[in-house]
């Protein structure tokens, strides 16, 4: 009799530990997040999908969120989180965010530095220094409040993609590109020859600026100050 309670009472245990397990994946929360490719930061072809990618959904993770990453070009990333309530990373701060958008804690620092061709020849200090030459800039970035109030004193150019100021560079349609060092390096590395590349070279110094990267959603959006709580307490948990 006491085997058979026994046996009763494990399968009873058993079974309520399945069925506990089961609604608490069930009911576990989900949160899909809209980005694009930033190699190394954001990148869908590695493993974990970039660095920051893995420190936002380890983040989450922790505080019993499961994360979807989905990728759209950038623009339409911006207008999703607008718009469509989307939640975001991957950004940095300018004044026109700051208008419309709560941001995370700093997940990590980004730089902006100009790519030119070697025979350029090209030094700078000041923003007036720039007047005088083409500058490439990829759709949607931002190099900080600076640079962007500027811009309108500056002979920009703007591009779809960052290969795509890379390919103007080495075709003498632009004089400068703005963009991360790291992601400049990755692309020069992955999708240009040897001879483009050393047809190349970066002005480390001055930076045009220095900035975090965040997670970001709209103050329209009813539960954004709720994930950035979350993903600020999950980070803390890292």
């Amino acid at each position: 009799m006491d085997i058979v309670k026994a046996s009763l009472f494990i399968a009873f245990w058993f079974f309520n530990l399945v069925a506990f397990s089961f609604f608490s994946q069930a009911s576990a929360e989900e949160l899909d997040i809209i980005i694009d490719d930033w190699p190394p930061y954001i990148d869908r072809s590695h493993p974990n999908q970039g660095f920051i990618s893995e420190i936002v959904t380890n983040s989450f993770e922790r505080m019993g969120i499961k994360t979807n990453l989905i990728y759209k070009p950038w623009k339409r990333v911006e207008l999703d989180i607008d718009n469509r309530g989307a939640v975001s990373f991957g950004w940095v701060r300018n004044k026109n965010r700051e208008s419309k958008w709560l941001f995370s804690d700093k997940i990590t620092v980004s730089s902006s530095v100009f790519l030119t061709r070697k025979d350029s020849n090209i030094s700078w200090k000041t923003l007036d220094d720039l007047k005088t030459y083409q500058i490439g800039i990829t759709r949607g970035y931002s190099h900080g409040n600076a640079f962007d109030d500027f811009k309108s004193q500056l002979m920009i150019q703007e591009a779809a993609t960052d290969e795509h100021n890379i390919g103007k560079l080495l075709k003498r349609r632009i004089d400068l590109f703005a963009v991360d060092p790291s992601v400049g390096a990755i692309l020069l590395q992955t999708r240009f020859s040897r001879e483009e590349r050393n047809q190349l070279e970066f002005i480390i110094e001055p930076e045009i600026t220095s900035h975090g990267i965040y997670v970001v959603c709209a103050k329209s959006n009813n539960k954004c100050s709720y994930y950035l709580e979350k993903f600020k307490a999950g980070m803390e948990l890292l």
